[in-house]
């Protein structure tokens, strides 16, 4: 039995701060690495190294407690490796290993300098870690670990020369971290181990590191306080099974598979690391799907997982398959690149009578046709699907696919699934414990709330085409519901009166203008001085409050800010770094890459700053105002630099040297940059009124809508024809002409409630005929179901626009409704408030959802009075505010516009 080292755990106070100071530590010696050998992924070897030297730690700590050696009087790292041989047995049975001292961390290190074959140094040491550990408790952690750990393989160099800069240059950066924190690895190992993960397209590193999994075994556990049994199908690094063995019953076993040797050892290692016995898991290496012998059809109690993303399996190279006791019960096989749901049906096969299992996967696994949808009726006819639940979006990953968990459970007597939508339940979109701890009270309890969770009959669900995403069947809180009225229309009236203190008349625009068009174009390198940042290597950064800031684009305000002064308040540099390259306060700040440059990125430094190399820096001369120089010279690169280069490349100061800017006297430059701020100004706030104004219509909606619940509900199709265009035979008489009389509209140009022609095309006369079952007539209602789909608009005019195929056409029976209603209580309905979210994975909206969507019709008049209310009180508003953001959008281009040449 290996040795528990609960006695040797620091304060938990110092355990925070060393996990942070580890972690922190091994990111930044991967940045070193990678800046210094391109191409090299150095992550795997970084927690290597780290666990050599824990176990080094671990060896010496051990050694020095023996009575035996406190007879030598000095320190087991300066022995003889024969006169420490007695304790090789004592060490492998205590603490599962034994290193000798020529073989510990420090005196490897030590001697690296002088070592000329490193790599075949480390290889042997971590075979003999390896060979020490044969025939006791540990073996089965330190099989065949040395293959991975670190050798003198191919992958470090081609040479033995380069195999060993990376080598010792990685120890070298390992040893500079403390012996606290190194020696608190067990706390700090997990999070290294989601940090490996998190470039890799498996999946594992999507999840924040603690709390999904903290969930799925909650879910798994269904409240009682013992598994005797527990699987993840697809294991990683051991993360899942890390936390699975709190819940872990007297006698219980743990069981996990990885398909990566990487993984698999690193798993290992981790069950090791949290002194965990050897007889309570087991770890296989392979692929789940393909190879499940390892565990002898063994059945589980509980069973989770985090599922891979994007992974592809064998289903067409394994004809097999498709007869697999496994996955013959449904009948087919889940698509080659989408594994979700063959995980699904692999874990059902491997599942106790009374078993659970719970998996976060994908959105979907939960909606696709074809297959998926194929294998979901398989698991609603057998009763299986428990829970679904829809997690918030959260953490440092822009990748939203895991967010919903599975829960299939053998054995079921209720008829019904249980749908929790917790999407909107979270502060700052990052989960708490109290958020995981809520859920799992909800699943056990199987209680209704409203807005969250409900119950839903499971012949419902398969009607609704096998469709899991609780969004269809968890109905979501109106946004304007605690909202009121009155406060809404107070802010309305502030921006307005502060739209009034901004206004620029169009006679001081007009003689601007002018005073601009005599002034003379100069070039940028004779009014400022023009340079370059510089990167700094991540090793450069401090914490010290001492430390200089350090400005990267992300510091630039935005084109929306309001304040152009910028400093970095989150890097900070060592004053002791002589690569820096400092500016003063003052200094104008422009991005070099053309997506920056075209974002509006920009700004003049508040403080003297180190700069980094993806800037540009001008220092304006006697003469110069740094605003005005600022807009003057952003002016050129978004208007002829952007264009020159096609909205791409780097721009170089050569470029910025010859760009041509007025350069009018002082006061006229003090004149036009606050105009400017002026009109930017404006165009914030009407961008908050629009905002506003829509707010206070969806309140007022709301009022209504729920002032009409009696009314009598029907289905769209009873009240309108919903239709779409052929696209064989549009397509096969369109042309476009730009002198065309008529609009084709497509998808994009239908765009929050009203039309947007931008971007319209006009079509050739001489084709309409053969196109006129797409003409438009005013009352048409538009629908988009592709792109960007759940958009609406009520057509005003006949006979100028056509209507091109990828759109809905509701075309209302007047004696029973009025167009204008039925798209306001499309506008009110939850379909229109979670379109972006529900159809974020779809390619469409399919037709029958749109004919079946209810709605609620008082008479003819109370529609009439409804619409006009409106239109007047709040249409009316919005639409003026839109010409008023036009207009000044239009004066501040116009003013921009000749600031540059």
């Amino acid at each position: 039995m290996l040795r528990s080292r609960s006695d040797m755990r620091l304060p938990e106070g110092e355990v925070r701060e060393n996990t942070e100071i580890l972690s922190a530590r091994a990111w930044k010696i991967a940045e070193v690495l990678e800046q210094r050998f391109p191409g090299w992924d150095s992550r795997r070897y970084i927690i290597a190294m780290l666990i050599y030297r824990y176990l080094s730690q671990e060896m010496e700590q051990f050694a020095e407690d023996q009575p035996e050696l406190e007879l030598h009087q000095k320190r087991y790292r300066t022995m003889d490796d024969e006169e420490v041989e007695s304790l090789a047995d004592e060490a492998s049975s205590t603490i599962g290993f034994f290193i000798p001292p020529s073989g510990l961390f420090c005196n490897v290190y030590r001697d690296a300098p002088r070592d000329g074959n490193l790599g075949k140094t480390l290889e042997w040491v971590f075979s003999d870690i390896e060979e020490s550990a044969v025939g006791y408790a540990s073996e089965s952690v330190f099989r065949n670990l040395s293959s991975h750990l670190a050798k003198d393989e191919i992958e470090l160099g081609a040479v033995p020369r380069t195999r060993k800069q990376k080598l010792y240059s990685l120890m070298k950066a390992v040893s500079s971290i403390s012996p606290e924190a190194i020696f608190d690895m067990t706390s700090t190992f997990e999070h290294l181990l989601d940090q490996y993960s998190r470039p890799q397209a498996t999946g594992d590193g999507i999840f924040e590191a603690r709390l999904v999994p903290d969930l799925l075994i909650l879910l798994v556990n269904r409240g009682s306080k013992s598994i005797q049994s527990f699987y993840d199908p697809y294991c990683g690094t051991g993360v899942l099974l890390s936390h699975a063995r709190f819940r872990l019953a007297e006698g219980g076993c743990l069981y996990g598979q990885s398909e990566m040797i990487p993984e698999y050892n690193m798993a290992r290692f981790f069950m090791f690391l949290i002194h965990l016995d050897p007889t309570r898991f087991s770890l296989a290496y392979g692929d789940s799907l393909t190879s499940f012998e390892s565990f002898g059809g063994r059945t589980f109690d509980a069973i989770a997982s985090i599922l891979p993303v994007r992974k592809r399996w064998a289903r067409d190279e394994d004809s097999s398959l498709v007869k697999d006791s496994r996955f013959s019960p449904a009948g087919v096989l889940a698509p080659k690149a989408k594994t979700d749901l063959a995980y699904v049906m692999h874990s059902v096969s491997c599942l106790s009578e009374r078993g659970t299992a719970a998996f976060a996967l994908g959105e979907g696994a939960l909606s696709r046709e074809r297959a998926e949808k194929t294998i979901r009726s398989w698991l609603l006819d057998n009763n299986l699907v428990d829970a679904v639940i829809r997690l918030p979006a959260y953490g440092h990953h822009a990748d939203t696919m895991h967010r919903h968990v599975l829960v299939i459970r053998k054995g079921r007597r209720e008829d019904t699934i249980l749908f929790i939508d917790a999407s909107s339940q979270t502060r700052d979109k990052r989960p708490s414990f109290i958020l995981i701890s809520e859920i799992s009270h909800i699943y056990n309890e199987r209680k209704e709330v409203p807005h969250y969770a409900y119950l839903v009959d499971r012949k419902e669900v398969m009607e609704n085409r096998c469709d899991l995403r609780p969004f269809h069947y968890v109905e979501s809180n109106h946004p304007c519901e605690g909202e009121s009225g009155e406060s809404l229309e107070k802010a309305i009236e502030k921006t307005g009166n502060d739209l009034a203190s901004l206004a620029v008349s169009p006679t001081v625009l007009a003689s601007l203008a002018k005073k601009l068009d005599q002034a003379p174009f100069l070039p940028v390198g004779k009014v400022a001085a023009i340079k370059g940042g510089k990167n700094i290597r991540s090793y450069a950064f401090t914490d010290s409050p001492t430390g200089i800031g350090y400005v990267r684009t992300s510091d630039l305000a935005c084109k929306s800010s309001d304040c152009l002064l910028v400093s970095s308040s989150v890097l900070r540099i060592s004053p002791k770094v002589t690569t820096a390259r400092m500016f003063d306060r003052d200094t104008v700040l422009i991005p070099k890459h053309a997506t920056s440059i075209k974002s509006g990125r920009r700004g003049i430094l508040a403080k003297s700053s180190a700069v980094d190399g993806n800037l540009l820096s001008l220092v304006p001369q006697e003469g110069v105002r740094e605003e005005y120089l600022l807009h003057a010279f952003g002016a050129w690169a978004r208007g002829v630099w952007l264009k020159r280069t096609n909205h791409k490349g780097v721009l170089r100061c050569s470029d910025a040297n010859d760009a041509m800017i007025r350069v009018p006297p002082m006061g006229i430059q003090k004149q036009v940059s606050e105009t400017i701020r002026s009109l930017e100004a404006s165009e914030r706030l009407l961008e908050k009124r629009i905002s506003l104004l829509r707010k206070r219509l969806g309140k007022r909606l709301y009022e209504l809508m729920l002032s009409i619940h009696d009314a009598p509900h029907f289905p769209v199709s009873a009240v309108a024809e919903v239709s779409r265009i052929p696209g064989y035979k549009y397509t096969k008489f369109v042309r476009y002409a730009d002198s065309g009389a008529c609009i084709a509209l497509r998808g994009c140009n239908v765009k929050n409630g009203r039309l947007d022609l931008s971007d319209a095309q006009r079509l050739d006369d001489t084709v309409l005929h053969e196109i006129s079952s797409a003409l438009l007539h005013t009352g048409d209602i538009l629908f988009t179901v592709v792109g960007s789909p759940g958009h609406a608009t009520v057509i005003d005019c006949d006979d100028l626009y056509y209507l091109e195929p990828g759109v809905a056409l509701i075309r209302v029976d007047k004696t029973k409704a009025l167009p204008a209603y039925l798209f306001y209580w499309y506008l009110n309905s939850p379909d229109y408030r979670v379109r972006e979210e529900r159809y974020v994975s779809r390619r469409n909206i399919p037709f029958d959802r749109i004919r079946n969507f209810k709605v609620g019709l008082p008479p003819l008049e109370r529609q009439r009075d409804i619409v006009e209310e409106l239109e007047r009180e709040y249409m009316a508003r919005i639409i003026e505010s839109e010409r008023a953001l036009s207009e000044v959008h239009t004066n501040l281009e116009m003013l921009v516009s000749k600031l540059a040449l």
